[in-house]
């Protein structure tokens, strides 16, 4: 938005103003020009503009302030404003629309506290991840040195469960702070969802259902276990926060074909094997117009 400037007495009323569109300013002329800022701003705005007009012919020096201004029922803008004084006892008064600077500011902000929580995330990773592979390799020891009948290696292997489980976990907040070594495998995409399902059910709130759709003959793909377990965890979540009302999420994959421009067609007679894998989760939310369908796609490996 281009500057705005107004001209003011020593009684902080408006004199004058120009504005370079013909859309501005925010506020019909009619409503402040003749009638001082604590006619028209709101009290603490005009506050502080009558301190700074006040002090500016005071002092024959130019002041600063901020302020936000809501016109009608729309949200605050934010506004710098320059008090100039001029001859005879006025002043000229430069405003000027510093919203989206603002906006950028703080998105700048939240994206460097990002950040550091993703160093912070990636360093506790790191090291715990270390723990861990000193916990399965004594626990690896053990099992070795029992015996196949001892009824103790039942206990043993539910704590490798949950090592590899706990190693997954250090994974994911790797990934998170951009300092994994991606290790791709060979998925049975289908057998990773169900695994992933019981960490969902605790995602989801208990009005939500979870149901799963899988096609049995799904063809396998090459991809990092973590991430994919990433991608299914943010479908699903995105489906939950579509619907706050409750509802059902499907989580559904599927072999797909796709034609040159990337449209999916039927299954061709011909026997052609498919070319993505699908992995989709669809919400149908209890509210009125809630709901959301959102889907990934994976190369098939061969």
């Amino acid at each position: 938005m281009p500057d705005l400037i107004f001209i003011l007495d020593s009684d902080a009323v408006f004199l004058d103003y120009h504005a370079p569109d013909v859309s501005l300013p925010l506020v019909p002329p009619e409503r402040f020009l003749g009638r001082p800022v604590s006619k028209v701003l709101p009290p603490e705005v005009a506050r502080r503009f009558e301190a700074a007009l006040a002090e500016a012919l005071r002092t024959d020096q130019a002041q600063s302030i901020e302020y936000a201004f809501a016109v009608s029922e729309s949200q605050p803008r934010h506004f710098e404003a320059r008090v100039i004084p001029i001859q005879g006892r006025t002043v000229t008064v430069v405003a000027r629309d510093v919203t989206e600077r603002k906006a950028l500011a703080v998105q700048l902000r939240q994206g460097q506290k990002m950040e550091a929580i993703g160093r912070l995330a990636g360093g506790i990773a790191h090291d715990f991840n270390n723990l861990l592979t000193a916990i399965g390799g004594y626990n690896s020891f053990v099992l070795q040195s029992l015996d196949e009948t001892d009824s103790r290696r039942a206990d043993l292997l539910e704590v490798q469960k949950a090592a590899d489980r706990a190693a997954a976990l250090t994974r994911q907040l790797l990934a998170f702070s951009r300092r994994q070594v991606l290790q791709f495998k060979v998925l049975d995409v289908n057998g990773l969802v169900a695994d992933v399902q019981k960490l969902l059910r605790r995602t989801i709130p208990e009005n939500i259902d979870l149901v799963l759709d899988l096609d049995l003959v799904l063809e396998p793909v090459r991809a990092d276990p973590g991430q994919l377990e990433q991608v299914v965890l943010n479908l699903a979540v995105n489906a939950r926060d579509a619907m706050p009302g409750g509802g059902a999420i499907h989580v559904e994959t599927s072999n797909v074909w796709l034609d040159a421009s990337c449209i999916v067609y039927p299954k061709p007679d011909n026997g052609s094997p498919p070319l993505p894998v699908n992995v989709q989760a669809a919400g149908e939310g209890n509210g009125h117009g809630e709901g959301l369908e959102d889907f990934a796609s994976l190369r098939p490996y061969r």
